[in-house]
């Protein structure tokens, strides 16, 4: 079962966290992210199974192998893949 991570936060000396929620449903984490998206930046982190996506306004990432996050299309395939 997947769970849905909101985060946001402003980029004073780094990206830094402020605001950071775990929810059970994308519903929810859309309804969370839309309450922080005043923040400089935001993000949902859908994580299920061994996969980790990070799901920004402007882009989807999956989180590789070795711990980057790469962009991807909405099915998850790397666009270096592809």
């Amino acid at each position: 079962m997947a769970e849905y991570i909101v985060r946001a936060g402003h980029n004073k000396a780094g990206e830094i966290c402020r605001y950071e929620e775990t929810f059970g449903t994308i519903e929810e984490a859309l309804k969370a992210a839309d309450e922080v998206s005043d923040n400089p930046w935001y993000r949902i982190v859908v994580r299920e199974d061994e996969y980790e996506y990070e799901i920004s306004p402007r882009r989807i990432r999956r989180k590789g192998d070795d711990g980057l996050y790469l962009p991807c299309n909405a099915r998850g395939t790397l666009e270096t893949d592809i």
